[in-house]
């Protein structure tokens, strides 16, 4: 998970919580989720998938946006 300088802890907490729901923690052989609470920079030679999150929470709703980072060897066919 990336928590870049200003980034709330909020949307951070998010993206952990995200990361955890998508690692597959019955292959141990398969590398944790990388996230991000806010847009990774593009210039890394990763690619991004965002995700969007919709939470409800005392009534009202929540639209947020967390970001998965994948090495080209992880990209869906």
């Amino acid at each position: 998970m990336l928590h870049p300088p200003g980034a709330s802890p909020q949307q951070t907490a998010l993206a952990l919580a995200v990361a955890d729901l998508l690692t597959e923690p019955d292959h141990p052989r398969v590398p944790g989720t990388v996230t991000s609470g806010t847009p990774p920079p593009l210039n890394n030679g990763l690619t991004t998938v965002r995700h969007d999150i919709h939470l409800t929470t005392a009534g009202r709703t929540h639209d947020k946006f967390v970001w998965q980072l994948l090495a080209t060897g992880q990209l869906p066919i």
